[in-house]
């Protein structure tokens, strides 16, 4: 069984182009793990450190996104059953996004990755790496990219 997760962020733009995926991939036969994960701050203070959002923020905001992306599921993976296409909504919580998405990808040794991107400034590309380029660099699986159509022409 394939394991394929969709990595999003919960803006429109992301969610539009990882709709697009069913369409392009075939998904019988596949789980399907619909992934965002909640970036924490750390702050320090003095002889002290404080985190944002807090554990019960945190335990609020995990509730509403796991109900946003389950929500999507249709979007994600068109009308198809149980059978042909398992389906699980995760939420992650962590310091570094990034790190903790391979590490889930290595956790449950997914086949493919998938993610979104947008067009990005020239300057804006020089001072930020994006998630996708981590993720090429660094998943131990397949990253398929879904451009959007502005970013190629």
């Amino acid at each position: 069984m394939k394991k394929i997760v969709l990595c999003t962020e919960l803006d429109d733009h992301c969610l539009q182009l990882l709709s697009l995926f069913k369409d392009r991939y075939p998904l019988e036969g596949s789980t399907v793990y619909l992934l965002h994960c909640l970036k924490k701050e750390a702050y320090s203070y003095d002889f002290m450190t404080s985190y944002y959002p807090n554990k019960e923020q945190m335990e609020e905001l995990a509730k509403s996104v796991e109900s946003v992306l389950s929500e999507k599921k249709v979007d994600m993976i068109g009308n198809r059953s149980n059978e042909e296409v398992r389906f699980q909504t995760i939420v992650l919580q962590s310091l570094n996004p990034k790190m903790e998405v391979i590490d889930f990808l290595n956790e449950i040794d997914a086949d493919i990755a998938v993610v979104g991107t947008r067009p990005r400034g020239k300057i804006e590309n020089v001072f930020h790496s994006s998630f996708a380029s981590y993720l090429q660099a660094n998943a131990n699986c397949d990253v398929y990219l879904i451009k959007d159509k502005k970013e190629l022409s």
